[in-house]
């Protein structure tokens, strides 16, 4: 049987395949077709003797190299990130190529909203610190 091809780190030298966080799995995988269908093989065995499962449409593929992503797609809701398009993983925003404006903007847009509820409540400066150190801030 053979065994997935992970990507290799220039620096080191040593293959990096995947990272786990608690339920939270990010696969570094090289991405040749054969190789992409090793990795759903992979899972499925591992689904299969578990019963634990990969939500195929909540996952998404983040494609680095000039190529276009392969037409590979595991689940029907399962998309292919371009570069410049964020994805959000363990609450930070990761992708290829993105600009401080696509990564900002999120956070601006929930600020924004914030502080339009708040105004509306007519607050006392006092009041306006409070908020700004409990709400807004974090």
């Amino acid at each position: 049987m053979a065994s997935i091809k992970g990507i290799i780190l220039p620096i080191t030298q040593s293959t990096l395949v995947d990272i786990e966080f608690v339920d939270d799995t990010t696969l570094y995988v090289d991405g040749e077709i054969g190789n992409l269908s090793w990795v759903q093989n992979a899972l499925q065995v591992f689904s299969d003797a578990t019963g634990a499962s990969l939500n195929w449409n909540k996952s998404v593929g983040l494609w680095v190299g000039a190529q276009t992503h392969p037409v590979w797609y595991p689940g029907p809701a399962f998309r292919w990130r371009h570069h410049g398009e964020p994805v959000r993983y363990l609450g930070c925003m990761v992708g290829i190529d993105l600009t401080p404006k696509v990564l900002l903007s999120p956070l601006l847009l929930s600020i924004k909203r914030k502080l339009l509820y708040w105004d509306a409540q007519q607050l006392s400066f006092a009041s306006w610190v409070v908020v700004a150190n409990t709400v807004l801030l974090p």
